[in-house]
């Protein structure tokens, strides 16, 4: 994480001198052609023609105040095929920082360069989308907390009032059609007409079926708990900003747990209801929001309330004190379960050495990298770290300088912490 961020202050610093040695920070990579992002976070495109480094509209709406970037995409075409394009690719860089003077200031995670493949001709190549498109994503608002709170009332619920109940098998058979009913939009600009466009997630039921969560997400959750056979699982879930995807990706995987004899006990943390950031004390922080009847309405109740009663606020969480109240409520438990953020920060980091039970960290959006204190947790407790691919689990016993890779990226043990060294 250190060196990422070197790497971007070094990228901004140049480019504030109009020098051209971006490249070097950017992750290459190589598709047929570029689609547009969906998921968690919000996007800015700025579109620009073939071989051009100038947007081809006007943008008149700045990033949010309080925008975190997250990731930029410099998009380009590989054509003529095996010609180099960095100059031309700087250039698009130095138009996004005019354009958008905030993105020197914000510590961007990751930066990539993207090659687009599919084309024959020029008119092939022409007809691409070509630019730059910021990744990002803003705190919650209770405009945003009450759309995430409508759509989690329909994760799993019938479609008509009629019907309240499924089979196994008929609830299997419609997720494959119900889950291509979920239509996802974004906010930015329509890639080749260059008009404004702005739309925000909407659900379509099909008659008779259920409706599933977020099909942009990553779906981790079922990923994971199904690759793992826990039992008695202690379950403490981040529940603040945009998890609500994940937590109705939890949701459906409780609805197929028909005797629910797997999970004991689940706890939402909300990182201190509506508190402000001087209110919340290490520790005492609150927001948390517990029960030990696990079936899919009784949660669903409760998820809405913590959702209702907080949203986080300033990014990094309570997860720390999530995890020692889920373990208050059942001491016997021999391992906890953290759903999480992959990109937010550990709030109460200092207080990891008060858990003494084994942390199985479940990781939530990791296409954009994630945070090493979820690495520490895993490591310092002897537990693990999970993602929609990858199962860490022996973090406890690696030595220093010792590499691992996980969700494309390679970090290495250094001093006791996690170091991001190869971001590919």
């Amino acid at each position: 994480m250190r060196k990422t961020i070197l790497a971007f202050v070094f990228v901004c610093s140049v480019l504030g001198a109009h020098a051209t040695t971006i490249l070097p920070a950017c992750k290459r990579l190589q598709v047929a052609k570029y689609d547009a992002p969906t998921g968690a976070l919000s996007h800015a495109f700025i579109p620009m023609r073939f071989g051009k480094a100038q947007s081809t509209v006007e943008l008149t709406e700045k990033l949010p105040a309080h925008a975190e970037v997250i990731a930029v995409d410099i998009v380009y075409t590989d054509f003529p095929k095996g010609r180099s394009f960095d100059v031309l690719n700087e250039k698009r860089a130095q138009t996004l920082l005019e354009l958008y003077p905030v993105i020197r200031k914000s510590n961007v995670s990751e930066w990539n360069l993207v090659a687009q493949t599919e084309c024959e001709n020029l008119e092939e190549a022409a007809a691409l989308f070509h630019g730059v498109v910021v990744h990002y994503r803003v705190p919650p608002t209770i405009e945003s907390m009450k759309s995430e709170i409508s759509f989690l009332k329909t994760v799993g619920a019938p479609s008509k009032p009629e019907s309240k109940t499924m089979s196994h098998k008929s609830f299997e058979r419609t997720m494959g059609a119900s889950t291509r009913e979920v239509a996802i939009t974004g906010t930015g600009t329509d890639f080749l007409s260059g008009t404004a466009v702005c739309a925000t997630t909407s659900v379509t039921p099909v008659a008779g079926s259920m409706v599933f969560p977020n099909a942009s997400a990553d779906q981790v959750i079922a990923n994971v708990f199904n690759r793992n056979k826990w039992k008695n699982m202690t379950i403490a879930a981040d529940i603040t900003g945009s998890m609500s995807p994940y937590t109705g990706q939890l949701l459906l995987w409780l609805a197929l747990q028909f005797n629910n004899e797997k999970v004991k006990q689940i706890t939402f943390f909300n990182d201190g209801d509506r508190k402000t950031e001087a209110q919340k004390q290490i520790g005492q922080i609150g927001g948390i929001y517990q029960t030990a009847t696990c079936d899919i309405e009784t949660v669903r109740k409760l998820a809405i309330k913590a959702m209702t009663g907080g949203c986080g606020g300033d990014g990094p969480e309570n997860n720390i004190e999530g995890l020692l109240k889920a373990y208050q409520s059942n001491p016997g438990c021999k391992e906890l379960i953290l759903v999480a953020d992959a990109l937010a920060p550990v709030k109460d980091i200092r207080l990891l050495e008060q858990v003494k039970v084994p942390v199985r960290v479940v990781l939530c959006g990791t296409y954009y990298g994630l945070h090493p204190d979820y690495l520490l947790i895993a490591a310092k407790t002897g537990g693990s770290v999970h993602t929609i691919e990858d199962d860490i689990l022996n973090l406890a016993t690696m030595k220093e300088g010792e590499t691992f890779k996980i969700s494309g990226r390679t970090y290495q043990i250094t001093k006791g912490t996690f170091i991001l060294i190869k971001n590919s």
